[in-house]
């Protein structure tokens, strides 16, 4: 029968007869609240794994620049998230050379960094966006539509630590023209620099 193949394989008398009935012993009664747990936990492990394969539970962990994880990344997630409660989410904002370096651990399922394109990786997804000036309203040429290294000929520039590779792209754009580049200010945050 079942009961004597479970009492055999776990070694346990699980049963005994009391005026012609079965009744459980000490150690049944044990064994059944360790069981009752392990079955349990086989069911949640069960409903884990549909809501893994749903998208509704994981972890997600980004490494990503300071501009798009103080910015964007969190507008983006919000709405990612919104319907997965039971997602773990993990962002690390970093400069984008502390972001290439941290990739090479493995330990983000997402980078968000300014690379250069042949930089050696399993996948990669190149993106772009423009490149905008930030004027006080008032300034004189806060009314063009378009803003050229030129309009910007020694005006007061604030900019990005000499590092990032936003500070190479102007320093070459001014060259290119011949304009002064006037930098009174350099910070590690584009949020930073449009207070300023």
């Amino acid at each position: 029968t079942m009961i004597a193949g479970l009492e055999h394989e776990t070694g346990l008398n699980l049963f005994v007869r009391r005026g012609g009935r079965l009744q459980p012993t000490p150690e049944a009664k044990l064994f059944y609240v360790e069981a009752a747990r392990a079955l349990e936990a086989t069911e949640n492990a069960s409903r884990v794994a549909a809501e893994i394969r749903s998208g509704r539970r994981g972890h997600l962990a980004i490494a990503a620049y300071p501009s798009i994880s103080i910015n964007l990344l969190p507008r983006l997630l919000s709405q990612f998230a919104k319907n997965k409660p039971e997602l773990q989410i993990k962002i690390i904002s970093r400069n984008s050379a502390t972001v290439r370096e941290l990739m090479s651990t493995q330990q983000f399922d997402l980078a968000v960094a300014e690379l250069p394109l042949d930089y050696p990786t399993s996948h990669m997804e190149v993106f772009s966006y423009d490149c905008m000036c930030m004027l006080p309203r008032a300034h004189p040429l806060a009314k063009l539509k378009q803003i050229t290294p030129d309009d910007l000929d020694g005006v007061p520039f604030v900019t990005l630590f000499r590092g990032d590779p936003i500070y190479q792209q102007l320093a070459s754009a001014f060259s290119e023209h011949g304009a002064r580049w006037n930098v009174v200010a350099e910070t590690e945050f584009f949020s930073t620099a449009c207070q300023l």
